[in-house]
């Protein structure tokens, strides 16, 4: 079980703010697992089952709105998870003669994101239009020497955009 506590504030008419942060997780998964192999070897399948133990980091976020003006709200968030105390994943397999676990470390980092944007919305010409521009720097907490099927992006950068219509009840 995990657990998330927030706060969210107005110290100003004009600026709101919220900050979470949520607990650590070590997450046990449970299930079966098979081995096929490949045509040349033969048909012959191995059935067994599986419990893999994963951590979850704990995390911190926290974000804040600004209205610059009454038709321009500039938004800012921020994250940041525990990831230095993943140092390896776990897996025990019974009932497959070939495999009795697996262990990949993983000896990963702390990771973050940082992201902003810009709403411009309610203008007199056209209020019901809503026009957005934002972007993201996102750090991955895996280290680079290391690729896995389980494993974050790479450190990547996000440039985002979007137009929102209302129409009644209805917003595209």
């Amino acid at each position: 079980p995990t657990w998330t506590i927030g706060a969210f504030g107005q110290p100003h008419p004009r600026v709101t703010w919220g900050a979470t942060i949520t607990g650590r997780t070590d997450a046990k998964l449970e299930g079966p697992v098979t081995v096929t192999y490949s045509e040349d070897v033969g048909t012959e399948v191995l059935i067994g089952s599986q419990t893999t133990t994963q951590l979850l980091p704990w995390a911190f976020m926290g974000g804040a709105n600004f209205d610059v003006t009454p038709n321009v709200e500039i938004g800012t968030e921020f994250r940041y998870w525990l990831y230095r105390q993943y140092e390896k994943q776990h897996t025990d397999i019974v009932g497959i003669f070939l495999v009795r676990e697996l262990e990949t470390i993983k000896n990963y980092r702390d990771s973050f994101q940082l992201s902003g944007g810009v709403r411009v919305h309610d203008l007199p010409q056209v209020p019901k239009l809503d026009l957005m521009l934002g972007t993201h720097f996102d750090r991955t907490p895996a280290p680079s020497t290391t690729v896995t099927l389980d494993q974050p992006t790479f450190n990547h950068i996000g440039l985002h955009s979007g137009v929102r219509y209302s129409a009644g009840r209805m917003r595209v």
